[in-house]
This record gives C-alpha cells, sequence and structure tokens, in this order.
C-alpha cells in the first residue's frame, strides 16, 4: 500500500509540473492537474491540499537536485574560478529552461513572503550558502591575486550572472513580443545560445585587458 501511494504521490507531482510548465504557476488549476493525472480532484487535493503545496514540493525537489551539485563545484579547491562560473551559468539555464515556471514562482515568492523565501532556500542548501558564497569569494581572490581577472565585489559578480541567466525567463513574454516579435520557435533558438552568451559576457567583464 505504501508503495503505491507513494507512486501516485509522484504521479501528481509530474503531471502538476507539466500543467505548471505549460500555463505557469498562476495559470494552473487543480483541475487541470487532475485531468493531467487522470484523477479526480479530490484525489489530488488528499496528496496535496492545495495548489500552493502541490508547487512548493515541487519546487524543492527540483532545488534539491541542483543545489548540492553546485556546491561541490563552489568549494572545489582545484577548480579554477573560470570552470566555476561556466559550470554554473551551463546549469542554472538548464534547470530554468527545464522548469519555465521556477523563476517568475521565485519573483512571486520573494515579494509575497520574503521570509519564507529564504527559509526555504537555506532548509534546500542545509543551510550551506554561506559556505559556497565563501568558497567562490577565495577562489576570486585568489584568481585576483594571480592577475587573471580584475578586482571585482564577488558580491556584484555573483548578482551579475544570477541577473543575466535569469531576466529572459523572468521576462519571456516581453522579451519574445519585443525581440523576436512573438515567434516562439525563434526566442527557444536564443535561449539555447544563452549560456554560451552570459559565459563569453561575464569572461569579458572581468578578464584583464591585454
Amino acid at each position: 500500500m505504501k508503495e503505491k501511494d507513494h507512486n501516485t504521490e509522484q504521479h501528481i507531482l509530474n503531471s502538476a509540473r507539466n500543467v505548471f510548465i505549460r500555463k505557469g504557476y498562476h495559470g494552473a488549476r487543480m483541475q487541470e492537474i487532475a485531468d493531467e493525472a487522470g484523477m479526480n480532484k479530490a484525489l489530488v487535493h488528499y496528496y496535496f491540499r492545495s495548489k500552493e503545496k502541490l508547487f512548493r514540493q515541487i519546487f524543492i525537489g527540483v532545488f534539491v537536485q541542483f543545489f548540492p551539485k553546485m556546491g561541490d563545484v563552489l568549494t572545489d579547491k582545484t577548480l579554477p574560478l573560470m570552470g566555476k562560473i561556466e559550470f554554473f551559468i551551463h546549469n542554472y539555464i538548464d534547470l530554468l529552461a527545464e522548469n519555465s515556471f521556477i523563476a517568475s514562482f521565485i519573483i512571486m515568492e520573494i515579494n509575497r513572503d520574503p521570509d519564507e523565501t529564504i527559509n526555504l532556500i537555506q532548509e534546500i542548501s542545509g543551510g550551506m550558502q554561506e559556505q559556497y558564497f565563501a568558497d567562490f569569494k577565495a577562489s576570486l581572490d585568489k584568481a585576483v591575486e594571480q592577475g587573471e581577472v580584475i578586482p571585482v565585489d564577488f558580491r556584484q559578480l555573483i548578482v551579475n550572472i544570477i541577473s543575466l541567466c535569469v531576466f529572459p525567463f523572468i521576462g519571456r513574454p516581453l522579451v519574445r513580443f519585443l525581440m523576436f516579435d512573438n515567434d516562439n520557435a525563434a526566442f527557444e533558438a536564443f535561449l539555447k545560445t544563452r549560456k554560451q552568451e552570459v559565459v563569453h559576457f561575464i569572461k569579458s567583464a572581468i578578464t584583464p585587458a591585454s
């Protein structure tokens, strides 16, 4: 019975993720999730009492896989700074591309309840975020000392990297309209080149002029 319950729960999560990708958080309805899962809405509510609780579970599931991988890279003292930056950008954009609803949900939650959002991130990261930042700063300081990059505030660098990665996903409808005349195929092709573009931009910004 427990195995069956687990399978049903996972099936609901997978179905909900598909609906959130298509409709976004606000556009998704519990009835649509139930229809996607091929079950009645009452059963979905039995496992997850609200859309918010269901989404939170998906959100945690996505980042539980992401944070440990990032932590391993950021704390790796043998990996050079540029290697860490490139790995982060590639994996972060991949995560956003595969879970297009995540970026807007984070912004919404930060505005709605910043303390809860902070607690959620601490829960997912195991409270290791300060160590990750400290190790990244140490890598940056070492690269500056060796003349590989120009002096830069590590906080500015992190915010710049995250902003460049996230904005096309947060501003997807606006960017698609303004830059691609609502041509979704052209916009998706643009996103596929985004990783290389952000890596190149960041490297150019912090590499000393020759």
